[in-house]
């Protein structure tokens, strides 16, 4: 019965000890397999064959409406003297819409000229 006893717990010892190798073995190899794999980041950026120049931008701007001596007022691109002055004064808008005034709202055409002036003056 001792001897039963003894070989019972060394066969438990191997296959315990034998087990735990293989894991340990197993845990590695996920490891190693983990950190040499690379991910796939590949990517392409696209850049269109013409970029616009500013000097382009600034073609097509024919009208700038901000604000002149607390009115709102037309000017024309790189002209400092307006070619209109309306009666509404920047103080009665809003501050966000003052804000635009303040940088100028740049406009391509005279639809848009009339259609910015109407919002503001109506």
């Amino acid at each position: 019965m001792k001897k039963k006893t003894i070989v019972s717990v060394v066969c438990f010892l191997f296959v315990f000890f034998g087990l735990l190798y293989f894991f340990k073995q197993n845990k590695n190899e996920k490891i190693e397999n983990l950190s040499s794999e690379k991910p796939d980041v590949s990517f392409e950026i696209e850049t269109p064959k013409e970029t616009p120049t500013n000097n382009d931008l600034n073609e097509n701007i024919k009208f700038v409406v901000k604000e002149y001596k607390g009115r709102i007022a037309v000017f024309e691109p790189e002209n400092p003297k307006p070619i209109k002055i309306t009666d509404v004064q920047t103080v009665e808008l809003s501050d966000e819409d003052q804000k635009l005034l303040l940088l100028g709202i740049e406009l391509s055409n005279e639809e848009e000229l009339s259609s910015v002036l109407e919002d503001y003056c109506s």
